[in-house]
């Protein structure tokens, strides 16, 4: 990716233009041409049609919620429809890594700021820590897995079914919590930066 700066034309209706003003100066307190090429970064992740209906790097239908909606819905799911939910939204990331061709973890992390999920935060150890208000841990659980492992997380790992001590030492091997995890994240050793 060029770091190099090329500017552009783009023709805009007076009321949009007045939006974005608006936006700049009492929303974000920013300068309008900042937020015009926030705006224009957003083309790292979804794309928008003349129409104004927004489209996936996947091609697929995306909608804007607000993130309470998101997690009321959560709350309400059972463990399994949990667990298929963290794995499609992995799976939208992992989907835009493989279409720009960065695998890497940190830049996976970077769409998740990007897409609002949740800020990038790491411990003393480099592993990443998930707030609580992502959502409910076995969706947090499919979701980390889906997006380190590229492939959907076991049932047996599912709260409800790690039952027998051999899956739980499974468990604590796979979802081994960093030891620095503050109250009110998740963190699981897997999620882990390395240094470069």
């Amino acid at each position: 990716m060029s770091s190099e700066k090329k500017p552009i034309t783009v023709r805009i209706s007076s009321d949009l233009e007045e939006q974005l003003k608006f936006i700049a100066e009492k929303i974000l307190n920013d300068k309008k041409g900042s937020v015009i090429r926030n705006f224009l970064n957003l083309a790292e992740i979804l794309a928008i049609h003349n129409d104004g209906t927004i489209r996936g790097y996947n091609n697929r239908s995306l909608m804007v919620l607000k993130q309470e909606t998101i997690r009321n819905i959560l709350s309400k799911l059972d463990e399994k429809s949990q667990m298929d939910l963290g794995d499609d939204m992995a799976l939208y990331v992992n989907d835009i890594c493989r279409i720009k061709g960065d695998f890497s973890l940190e830049y996976k992390l970077k769409l998740c700021n990007r897409l609002g999920w949740f800020l990038l935060i790491l411990d003393s150890n480099r592993n990443i820590q998930i707030p609580h208000e992502f959502g409910p841990e076995n969706f947090v659980k499919s979701f980390c897995y889906r997006l380190v492992n590229e492939k959907k997380m076991p049932m047996r790992f599912l709260s409800e079914n790690i039952s027998s001590d051999k899956i739980k030492k499974e468990y604590e091997r796979v979802f081994g919590k960093g030891e620095n995890a503050p109250s009110g994240y998740y963190t699981f050793t897997f999620m882990h930066l390395r240094e470069e």
